[in-house]
């Protein structure tokens, strides 16, 4: 666990989400270095950019990324298209860097991050080098009753391994 202290609450966070978070910064670290260094973007020139406008620029290529792939329509949540959030940013930009100072102007960032979080592998990226949907079921009790025909298929094995974690606690 990470501990997280402010003037009002203390947090604490457990470490699997944690490493989640430092992949999916480092991914979009990669997609707007990728996208800066594009020949028609910046190309070599050099630029300063704040940082909020470097997040909110992540949201938009990976809202990119996922209607490319696919993944965009299988997610029911209110999140822009990705043309519509291009033509924001776009707009946004030519408001100056003042437009991307506040927490409230990376809203988007926000939004995107806790789409992922939610409805996404955390380790899939990493372990997978893919992005893996998680989906809840069409049919719950259709789901829990194939749980629980598993579950006991496989009750043998399950208690086979219950059993080995006991003796591994037992010798610690």
């Amino acid at each position: 666990m990470f501990v997280i202290e402010t003037d009002e609450k203390t947090y604490l966070v457990p470490e699997p989400l944690v490493s989640a978070v430092v992949q999916y910064a480092s991914r979009h670290a990669e997609l707007v270095g990728t996208f800066l260094r594009h020949p028609e973007c910046l190309g070599e020139r050099a630029c300063s950019l704040p940082p909020g406008a470097l997040l909110e620029l992540a949201a938009v290529l990976e809202l990119g990324l996922w209607e490319r792939l696919h993944i965009r329509q299988q997610l029911d949540v209110e999140l822009p298209t990705f043309e519509v959030a291009k033509a924001q940013f776009i707009a946004r930009t030519k408001l100056g860097p003042d437009a991307f100072s506040e927490p409230q102007s990376v809203l988007l960032s926000y939004q995107v991050l806790k789409v992922w979080l939610e409805h996404f592998s955390w380790e899939a990226p990493q372990q997978l080098g893919a992005d893996i949907l998680i989906a809840p079921p069409d049919d719950e009790d259709a789901f829990v009753e194939l749980l629980a025909e598993f579950f006991w298929s496989h009750r043998k094995e399950l208690e086979a391994l219950l059993e080995v974690n006991e003796e591994n606690e037992d010798t610690k």
